[in-house]
């Protein structure tokens, strides 16, 4: 394993042993590094390097032994090293390299070694080892071989799951390690960086490198002082060019380059920096600027100098001095990705051997940047793969360029060479890789190339599985397999189970055994990527309860369940869709489970869900007996988990003390008693009540007294509270006796009816004197700085309650090596301030670590110093101490860095760098982390750096090397939590030997991550009244009034800003200055009651306001009402009081409103007349006066008299200014007996049938009180039914809103189903007996269906196999049936299975099932299980033809099914590969490559035609062959091959007969060749040896004639060729001839022969008739004119020429389709028309024109109009041209195609392919808006203008569900009510919404828009009734002292009276201010 200096591996273990046995080997060039630790509480076993050699440190209980390696000899040279430590009782023995034994012997009698701890190596991690000697060294290097006892450690440590036990470790040796100081650095991704020691420069400074990147923004060097406001050095690639950043502390200075350096080449870069100037010079080009920073001519940095990006801390500075490249969403990434070399500070070379931290880096330059050459042809797309491979992209597939390669420039393009097909498995499944996932497209076998010897190796492996070769697991980058295991199928993919959709590998493919001879293409090596689809599989949730199954808690209370109680381990689901179902044991009085929401509490509810649970909603409240059980079990929504039973066992309430320790003070002090001097507590884990205690025997020097909360005052008492304890309200008083050294009290504690026995509390009065507790003086090893802690100095005083901050050092005498530093740490920064004589500190500084020692200088040699104190504290100064400091040169060898991590964005990730967390060691290669804890917000990844994907999303272990590399991500889960913390061990790796034994060493830590919140919530409201002022008065207004909160965690809510954004009415002032107007204001100004506001204008009005947090804001309205001053009573609800006791008298009881402008203490009540049988008290006495502030406050109560009167009552008078209210308040005196609630005898859920009535009686709802009649026992429903009535039998009642228990025992209660389409109902009550009351008790009503509802799910079985039907296929979804009597039927019996499948290969089978409930007339509908089958390959192929085949010599001739056919029922023809043995008289090829010869092929090349034979040689002759399908026993035979000679025959040489200057055709009667072959397909070519003397011949070329010397015959026979007339004798017969010869492939020549025309006048024919004749009405004459026309006219012509045309098929067809194809739209159909596909055959009709399909498409099937589940392989072009034919698309996303033959039944078939592209289904809501209806009407029809969508898809199958149903009306569709409807539904008027109840101006209701395969967020629609009262735009005038009519154009309702047919009604909201009506 390898550690990078930060990393570590922990292995808990518990161990105790007399013997010890650890063998481990290292690897380093560090010098200190920790290797092992076992750590126990006490006892350790440490190994660590210091300075390069090996040191033991062990202790078993009596003291610390030290043992170590050689002096002289070191081990931190890059070599193994083996370490073997043993021992035995008292006796260790060290042995390094087998040649270097050291031994010693223990101290005491402790033998055993007592681990409880664990292991750790390389690093401590969070692990914390002050038992130990401090903060050991990261180790840096490699460990292995590590054994501890017996143990493998890193065995066990990969087996842990505990993602964080293993911590920046990699499992294999990094080469970084071995790496020198002048190879390249290659940064390999966002998050890569190197760190060196700080720039040792303060003004001039040089820094030199070569650079090759294409990154465009990037930070390369950056160093910064100790704080984010410090000096700062910067370079960054900023736009692809340099830019350098300088602050020295008097501003910013930028220097930046306009020359490119992102083109992937080397670049050579230059800065120099010096007093006066700064020069950046990129290739020779200088940038130059002078520098000004006034006084601040030096650069001081501290940190460390950071390279090609920066580390957590570093990064949280940078991004305050706000560098470009971590701007925005590069703050978390924005390292440079690229290559450097010749890195050099001040001349000196910096690189790997130099590091001190290094993030995600490599040796050598491995950027290649292969796309940066231009590989690809135009117009195609270069993908880089990697560092050296790419791939063009086109859509013809091969667009390399010539010569151009898929890897840098020396790789074939690998589409030449092989063909992938992606794998496809079930996630977390495995797969065996085949031929058809990687096929060569040549075989090697034919050049001799073994397939052992054609090598496949993996470049880069896979991120979410691994390959395994022969089932053994090879480290990933390892794995080389052949051709022949890939044949073999002993190559294998297996998914890791995460939940990633698509993982990928690279490959290289070489060919080994090559010769000179081999064909180059086998001779290079191939770079490609295998994709891997992962079907996802939903994982069974798993229910994790407490121990032993059992819920402990208090009887008769109430328990929040929290997630340590129950929880869920479920990865695939969100807490959200883990659902519980809760199955109580019979009975009612037992306890349940009740929800408490913003709805209020729901008792006995029987499902909730992991969110709420952690949302503490859920409660477990106790009834009945002690112990009882309940039934548990959680679903997903698709698995349900196992059922678990779990026991709640109820204990009794007890009271005990937790502390009672006592009191210590001074003679005469006051002394406050906390709660570390007593604490009582209960057994119950959320106990409200509190504890009272009772002094039964008062304190004799002195009295406890109690600060009372009504003045603050304090008097003695002798009771009080827990309470008062815990808030600092009780304290003891000394009376000052001297003579008193201690005093004590007895007190009783108690709490409801528990009451503890007498207790003593003691209390000690001390002198004052103070004292060390400890002085050991300060101890530095190897490091200048250390913090003086309270580990080394700490004082006390005598007196307890001094606090630390009294104890106080007082400097005498400062040391002389160096200084005293005190820190002070201010907002932002930390300020260091040295100490002088007379400086004073404290404990508390020295408690917080903030006194710091620094020498002056770096020391090499041993020194003393101290320095001199006194203590001081109040009354004391003690005597001068020394305080010693001590400093030895370092030699540790374990260096370790824990910076922890910073800078977290919420639910974002960050790398861990070196920088954060890293161990090194000498002689160890690198650390092992192994987390033992934590985190808890988050998950620590692991992450592939080159390509980002995840290694292991959530891992337990990384190495040092992980987080050099950079692979090391916390990921935050987006919780409200600012830091996290994870523990961990880190182990030493090292090299492995055979013969020697070593010992193990962990380092245990804990890791800090500091989370940085992010603002993404918006303010929510709390509070928003109507605010109330007096007209054009004002009025403060505060956050009484209006209060929002931010939930953002790390945000305070006073911070938010309210925005005036709109203000109609009045205006917003300053509260203390009115002359300021204000346009924001903050929450804190709302609260101090800085904000007033001054009305004027209208008297309503609403404000808009918008509330920022800065970043999000809400908007919301706060509305204004303006009046004339007044003072209502607004709260008077009476008080409750116990017989005797008291109760007080708040605002909630008693309160008013005002519009005034007046603070509480101003709103006076006074008692008109007091209470008969009690008092009112404020601060204890009895006042009849009071204020609302007194109130607030609780310092006023009503007390009882204990009289036995139980009615009272007082009146009072409430003013404000000059107004006043009176009213009286009543008063009522309960016995002891009623204040215990009614108790729920009966409350379990009822059903009704659907839209029946059901007596809700006592069995169903029974509640009782001891002391209370049932018709005093009254509900009150808080929450009505939503699908039913509830309504008492035999009253006229409209809405029930109470009902008493004695109606339901009267049988009257009763409830009806009204909306039978859900599953339950329920409505939520309160119940009281008049003085308690239980609230938000629940009522659930089963709506049983009349139809069964039951759901199916189609599953998946292997041929041959059998499958259990249970409740995962079929379903019943209703929970009342879960419990009743089913039987089910099969009702289609399946074809093919019966349980068992038959074994026949098909692919897939149904059956129908129905469900009926025993002994009633309820049954579902027949629902059918589709059944997938999944072939197995058990069949061998069988050959079908075996025909000779019959070839003309010299031919090539295709082979086709007629002659060799084979099939196999379970594999496909591409499946079935022919293997043929030797040919000695011709070779196979391919059609389209018939110069390649090839030896192997498939059924499917056969039956596509692709397999050509070409003769040579022999006339008969065979070639074996054997047919494989891959797995099974191959088919074999022989293939017979005949060939003749082919001839040609003259059947046909006859003159041609032609009229003199007219073009006459030639025909094959009068010249016809012809060969033996009766399926001639190859031309006969004529060629002209003579021309002719007196015409030629020509062709007919689209209607015009051209001369030709050469033709076919088939030209011939088409009538293309004929003879053309040029030259006329004027006699009336002429001859004409020419020679020809006659040639065609395969056939002998024939030469020389000649062709004869004869020119004659007679030679009229049907061919020329029509050119010679032109007819006319009533004559005929010839159109052909010579000069002895009349000579030879002749008289005797026809003047009918009938015609007849015989069609023969001599013209090809066309498909003129170019690219046939169909983009369709997921799950939908689409019709394959001409414009998709179209073939043309100017000879044959469209109905003979065929397409057949020869390979269907993999994402549907085609189909024909009115069949669309019948699939169909063949149609004709009258099909499509005719709208027949339709492709049908599966549902699935992946676009496909298919492969189809078109012919017309003679000429040879073209092939093709049909491209299906598939659009995902789109649903996007355009339009939502509010739906209104004009006031008087009831209904109103829902349009498109109120919802509207878009989609791709059928708007009647996008579907609105109602979550929520509007409060005042119903939908309706088809006169029924609904609460689901289709777009098309609004689309035709179908829906409407009808208003029931008219008291209601505005309602709305909620729905979810969802279609086959969207579903969008939930959305709400408003209903508005719209007025039908017109007013005019003039306003109405009315004189002053006079009557005005108001006339009909003011206040105009005529259309709403037309409307109702009624006589409107106005009613007066709102009187005149200045007149009356």
């Amino acid at each position: 394993a390898a550690f990078f200096g930060d990393g570590h591996i922990h292995l808990p273990l518990d161990d105790s042993s007399s013997e010890t046995n650890l063998q481990l080997q290292f690897r380093t060039s560090r010098s200190d590094g920790l290797l092992f630790l076992a750590a126990g509480s006490t006892d350790y076993c440490v190994i660590e390097l210091v300075d390069g050699m090996v040191r033991v440190h062990i202790n078993l209980g009596s003291g610390d032994t030290t043992l170590g390696s050689p002096p002289g000899v070191v081990y931190n040279d890059l070599q193994w090293h083996q370490l073997d430590l043993q021992r035995s009782q008292d006796k260790i023995r060290l042995t390094i390299d087998n040649i270097y034994p050291e031994e010693t012997t223990t101290p005491g009698a402790f033998f055993e070694l007592n681990i409880d701890k664990g292991l750790f190596l390389g690093g401590v991690g969070s692990f914390n080892p002050d038992v130990f000697f401090g903060n050991y060294k990261y180790f840096r290097g490699c460990l292995q071989g590590v054994q501890f006892n017996s143990v493998d450690v890193f065995h066990a440590a990969r087996q842990q799951v505990e993602p964080m036990n293993v911590y920046g470790v990699e499992w294999e040796c990094s080469a970084e390690f071995s790496a020198t100081s002048d190879q390249p650095l290659s940064f390999l991704h966002n998050t890569s960086f190197i760190s060196f020691p700080s720039l040792q420069t303060r003004q001039d400074l040089r820094i030199t490198f070569d650079i090759k990147t294409r990154a465009d923004r990037a930070l390369l060097v950056y160093n910064s002082g100790r704080s984010a406001d410090s000096d700062i050095f910067a370079l960054e690639v900023v736009r692809g060019s340099l830019k350098l950043t300088l602050n020295k502390g008097g501003g910013f200075l930028e220097v930046i380059s306009r020359r490119l350096l992102n083109d992937g080449l080397w670049h050579h870069v230059e800065v120099v920096v010096d007093r006066l100037n700064a020069h950046l010079t990129v290739d020779g080009h200088r940038k130059e600027s002078r520098l000004n920073f006034g006084e601040n001519i030096f650069l001081d940095l501290h940190d460390a100098l950071f390279v090609g990006g920066v580390g957590a801390v570093a990064r949280s500075f940078a991004i305050h001095q706000s560098l470009h490249s971590l701007h925005g969403t590069h703050a978390a990434s924005g390292s440079f990705i690229g290559c450097l070399h010749n890195f050099k500070v001040d001349g000196r070379l910096l690189g790997f051997r130099e590091a001190r931290v290094s993030r995600g880096l490599r040796p050598e330059c491995v950027w290649n940047y292969p796309c940066m050459s231009s590989p690809c042809v135009d117009g195609a797309t270069c993908e880089e793969e990697g560092f050296y491979y790419y791939r063009c992209l086109c859509p013809e597939g091969n667009c390399f360029k010539t010569g151009a390669t898929g890897e840098g420039d020396s790789v074939t393009p690998i589409s030449d060479v092989v063909h992938v097909q992606d794998i496809v498995l079930r996630e977390g499944s495995h797969v065996a890789l085949t031929a058809s996932n990687i096929d060569l497209i040549e075989n090697p076998s034919e050049h001799d190339i073994r397939d052992s010897a054609v090598i496949f190796k993996v470049t880069r492996p896979p991120a979410h599985g691994n390959i395994t070769v022969d089932g053994i697991s090879i480290a990933n980058q390892d794995v080389i397999f052949t051709l022949l295991d890939l044949a073999a199928l002993r190559v294998r993919y297996s998914h890791d189970g995460s939940e990633e959709g698509s993982d990928s590998f690279g490959l290289q493919l070489e060919f080994l055994d090559t010769t000179e001879e081999t064909p180059d293409v086998f001779r290079n090596k191939y770079g490609f990527t295998l994709m891997v689809r992962v079907a996802p599989w939903n994982d069974k949730p798993n229910v994790v309860l407490p121990n032993d199954d059992t819920l402990v808690l208090v009887e008769n209370t109430q328990l929040i369940i929290t997630q340590d109680d129950f929880t869920v381990i479920d990865n695939d689901d969100q807490p959200q869709r883990l659902s519980y179902t809760i199955q109580y044991q019979p009975g009612y009085n037992i306890g349940y489970f009740e929800l408490s929401d913003a709805l209020g509490v729901r008792a006995r509810i029987t499902s909730f869900t992991q969110e709420d649970i952690e949302l503490q909603k859920i409660r477990y409240v106790h009834r009945g007996s002690r112990h009882q059980q309940l039934r548990i079990q959680v679903s997903d929504g698709k698995d349900m988990s196992d059922p678990r039973i779990l026991k709640i066992h109820a204990v009794p309430l007890r009271l005990s003390v937790l502390r009672n320790t006592g009191l210590v003070t001074t003679n005469a002090a006051i002394s406050l008693i906390h709660r570390d001097n007593l604490t009582f507590t209960t057994n119950s884990r959320n106990h409200q009540s509190d504890i009272h205690y009772e002094i039964t025997d008062p304190p004799y020097y002195g009295e406890i007294q109690k600060q009372q909360y009504s003045d603050n005052s304090w008097a003695v008492v002798s009771t009080f509270t827990q309470n008062h304890i815990d808030n600092s309200r009780l304290r003891y008083v000394h009376n000052g006796d001297q003579r008193s050294t201690g005093d004590y009290f007895v007190f009783r504690a108690s709490t409801l009816n528990v009451q503890s026995e007498s207790f003593e509390f003691e209390i000690r009065v001390i002198e004052t004197r103070a004292y060390l507790e400890r002085n050991l003086g300060l101890v530095l090893e190897g490091i200048r700085e250390g913090t003086i802690t309270t580990n080394e100095l700490h004082a006390a005083s005598s007196v307890p309650s001094h606090s630390t901050t009294e104890i106080v050092y007082r400097i005498i005498a400062t040391p002389r090596y160096g200084h005293l530093i005190k820190l002070v740490h201010l907002p932002n920064k930390i300020r260091k301030r040295r100490l002088n004589v007379g400086s004073n500190i404290t404990q508390a500084d020295i408690d917080a670590n903030n006194i710091v020692f620094r020498f002056h200088r770096t020391l090499y040699d041993p020194i003393d110093d101290n320095f001199e104190f006194q203590i001081l504290i109040p009354g004391h100064m003690s005597n001068v101490s020394i305080f010693s400091l001590h400093y030895f040169p370092a030699k540790s060898d374990v260096h370790t860095i824990n910076n922890g991590l910073n800078d977290v964005l919420e639910g974002g990730s960050k790398v861990v760098t070196p920088e954060d967390l890293f161990i090194e060691m000498s002689g160890a290669d690198h650390f092992q982390f192994s987390i033992i804890g934590g985190p808890k917000h988050g998950v620590i990844q692991l992450v592939n750096p080159s390509t980002g994907n995840f290694i292991n999303y959530n891992t337990s272990k990384f190495t040092s090397v992980d987080l050099q590399e950079s692979k090391v991500y916390y990921r935050h889960d987006d919780s409200e939590n600012h830091e996290d913390v994870f523990r961990y061990i880190a182990t030493p790796v090292f090299e492995e030997t055979d013969d020697i034994i070593q010992e193990l060493q962990e380092l245990r830590g804990h890791f800090e991550i500091r989370i940085q919140l992010r603002n993404d919530n918006p303010p929510e409201i709390l509070t928003n009244k109507v605010f109330t002022v007096v007209a054009n008065q004002g009025k403060i207004i505060t956050t009484d009034d209006i209060e929002f909160f931010d939930p953002d965690v790390n945000y305070d809510s006073n911070n938010l800003r309210y925005i005036l954004h709109d203000i109609p009415v009045g205006e917003f002032l300053l509260a203390f200055n009115h002359s300021i107007r204000l346009e924001e204001f903050t929450q804190r100004q709302l609260m101090d009651g800085e904000v007033f506001y001054r009305h004027s204008g209208a008297h309503r009005g609403t404000i808009t306001i918008w509330v920022s947090d800065g970043e999000l804001y809400t908007t919301e309205g706060l509305d204004i009402e303006a009046s004339q001053p007044y003072v209502r009573l607004v709260n008077n609800t009476g008080l409750l009081v116990e017989k005797g006791s008291f109760v007080s008298i708040l605002p909630s009881n008693l309160s008013v409103q005002s519009n005034v402008d007046i603070d509480f203490k101003h709103v006076r009540i006074i008692i008109t007349k007091p209470p008969m049988y009690g008092f009112i008290k404020k601060s204890g006495l009895e006042k009849a006066r009071f204020n609302l502030h007194d109130m607030r406050e609780n310092l006023v109560i009503y007390e009882h008299d204990n009289s036995d009167n139980l009615n009272d009552h007082f009146s009072f008078t409430i003013r404000v200014q000059d107004l006043t209210v009176e009213g009286r308040v009543n008063v009522r005196v309960t016995l002891a007996n009623h204040l215990s609630p009614p108790k729920v005898d009966s409350n379990r859920d009822a059903a009704v049938d659907q839209l029946g009535v059901l007596i809700l009686a006592t069995d169903i709802l029974n509640i009782s009180h001891p002391d209370t009649l049932p018709s005093d026992i009254i509900y009150t429903i808080t929450t009505y039914p939503s699908y039913g009535i509830l309504s008492l039998v035999g009253s006229d009642t409209e809405r029930l809103s109470n009902f008493t228990q004695k109606d339901i025992d009267d049988g009257k209660l009763q409830y009806q189903n009204i909306d039978g389409n859900h599953d339950h109902d329920m409505f939520l009550f309160d119940v009281t007996n008049g003085v308690t009351s239980l609230n938000s008790l629940d009522k659930v009503i089963d709506i049983v269906p009349t139809v069964i509802p039951m759901d199916v799910v189609n599953f998946s079985i292997k041929e041959g196999e059998s499958h259990l039907i249970g409740n995962d296929i079929i379903q019943v979804r209703h929970k009342y049936f879960s419990d009743q009597p089913l039987q089910f039927f099969i009702v289609k019996s399946p074809s093919h299975v019966q349980y068992v499948h038959d074994g026949s290969d098909t692919t897939e089978d149904d059956f129908a099932v129905q469900v009926r409930l025993v002994g009633r007339d309820k049954q579902s509908d027949p629902h059918t299980v589709h059944v997938a089958i999944m072939p197995i390959n058990d069949e061998s192929p069988q050959i079908i033809n075996n025909n000779k085949l019959s070839v003309w010599a010299g031919s090539t001739t295709p082979i086709t099914r007629e002659h060799l056919l084979a099939d196999d029922n379970d594999t496909l023809p591409d499946g079935l590969m022919y293997s043929v043995g030797d040919l000695t008289h011709g070779s196979l090829a391919l059609r389209d490559s018939p110069s390649e010869s090839i030896r192997n092929f498939t059924q499917a090349h056969i039956d596509r035609g692709d397999v050509v034979f070409i003769h040579r040689g022999a006339i008969s002759f065979m070639f074996g062959f054997e047919v494989s399908d891959g797995a099974n026993t191959p088919a074999t035979g022989k293939f017979n091959i005949q060939a003749f000679p082919l001839k040609m025959n003259i059947i046909k040489n006859e003159p041609l007969l032609v009229y003199p200057g007219v073009i006459q055709p030639l025909s094959p009667a009068n010249l016809l060749v012809t060969t033996n072959d009766l399926n001639q397909t190859r031309p006969v070519v004529f060629s002209l040896k003579t021309k002719f003397s007196n015409g030629k011949l020509v062709r007919n070329f689209n209607g015009s004639w051209e001369e030709v010397v050469t033709f076919w015959q088939e030209q011939v026979d088409r009538g293309e060729i004929a003879y053309q007339n040029t030259k006329s004798t004027g006699d009336w017969l002429d001859t004409d001839s020419c020679e020809f010869d006659v040639n065609t492939a395969h056939a002998p020549s024939i030469e020389k022969k000649t062709f004869s025309v004869i020119i004659s006048f007679q030679n009229i024919n049907q061919e020329n008739r029509w050119e010679l004749l032109n007819v006319h009405p009533g004559f005929i004459k010839t159109s052909a004119q010579s000069p002895e026309e009349s000579k030879y006219r002749r008289t005797d012509y026809v003047n009918v020429f009938n015609i007849s045309v015989d069609a023969i098929n001599d013209q090809p067809f066309e498909l003129v389709t170019t690219y046939p194809g169909i983009e369709v739209v997921q799950g939908f159909s689409k019709l394959i028309g001409q414009n998709q596909l179209k073939t043309l055959d100017p000879d044959t009709p469209p109905s003979e024109i065929t397409y057949e399909i020869q390979s269907p498409p993999n994402n549907g099937y085609v189909a024909k109009k009115g069949e669309p589940r019948n699939r169909i392989s063949r149609f004709t072009q009258e099909d499509v041209n005719q709208n027949r034919i339709y492709f049908v698309q599966d549902g699935s996303k992946d676009s496909g195609a298919f492969y189809f033959k078109v012919t017309d039944g003679r000429y040879k078939p073209l092939y093709k392919v049909f491209n299906i592209r598939v659009h995902p289904l789109r649903l996007e809501m355009v339009n939502i808006s509010d739906i209104m209806i004009h006031q008087g009407r009831v209904s109103v029809i829902l349009t498109r203008d109120n919802f509207d969508i878009l989609t791709n898809g059928k708007r009647q199958h996008v579907w609105y569900n109602v979550t929520r149903s509007p409060m005042f009306g119903q939908l309706y569709m088809h006169n029924s009510r609904v609460h689901q409807f289709s777009q098309r539904d609004i689309d035709q008027g179908n829906v409407a919404y009808i208003q029931t109840d008219l008291s209601g101006m505005r309602d709305q209701f909620d729905f979810i828009l969802y279609d086959m395969q969207n579903i969008l967020p939930p959305r709400q629609i408003g209903i508005r009734v719209k007025s039908q009262v017109k007013q005019s735009d003039t306003p109405f005038h009315a004189l002053p002292g006079q009557g005005a009519v108001i006339p009909l154009a003011a206040l105009d309702a005529t259309s709403l009276a037309s409307a109702t047919k009624s006589n409107p009604v106005f009613w007066v909201t709102e009187l005149p201010s200045y007149g009356e009506l």
